[in-house]
């Protein structure tokens, strides 16, 4: 029953984020999210804190080399910063096994919602930058994904996998 007001809350805070159209407000809006969810997460989950701790640590760098390379025109590491927020290859190897973990609840925020902000951003902000690097990035995370999915015989993992390979 009390996680029923956070989810509310990051809903709420979601559609403002979504509306907004300065780049730092919907920075600053999309890490209050996060914070939001960690509370959420961290209310649910009993025994797997430290893959909490893992994701929302690897969260906050992405979203500070998102900031900071915006902030100074960094679009390599703007780029390889929201391919780690996303998850997707080279970086998706950590956001399987560490979303696996996560209840229920807390998985559906990280593969749905959590992925929003970061594809708003590349597609408000940045909508230029889909160089090779985010091409070869994406081809190859479907690709990983698609082995993955194939080969798992776990629900959950197969889940992860798809929404990795549908973030590109």
């Amino acid at each position: 029953m009390s996680r029923l007001p956070f989810s509310f809350v990051y809903l709420i805070l979601l559609y403002i984020r979504i509306s907004m159209v300065s780049f730092y407000s919907f920075w600053f809006l999309m890490e209050l999210l996060m914070l939001v969810m960690m509370g959420v997460a961290y209310s649910v989950i009993n025994n797997k804190i430290s893959s909490l701790i893992i994701y929302f640590f690897v969260q906050s760098l992405a979203s500070f080399l998102i900031l900071v390379s915006y902030s100074y025109s960094l679009s390599l590491i703007f780029r390889l910063a929201l391919i780690l927020k996303l998850g997707i290859f080279p970086f998706l190897f950590w956001y399987l096994n560490r979303v696996v973990d996560f209840p229920s609840s807390i998985f559906f925020i990280a593969s749905t919602l959590h992925k929003l902000p970061p594809l708003f951003i590349l597609s408000n902000f940045y909508s230029h930058i889909l160089p090779s690097v985010v091409w070869f990035s994406m081809i190859s995370s479907i690709f990983f994904a698609g082995v993955l999915i194939i080969s798992t015989v776990d629900l959950r993992l197969l889940l992860v996998a798809s929404s990795v390979g549908n973030n590109s």
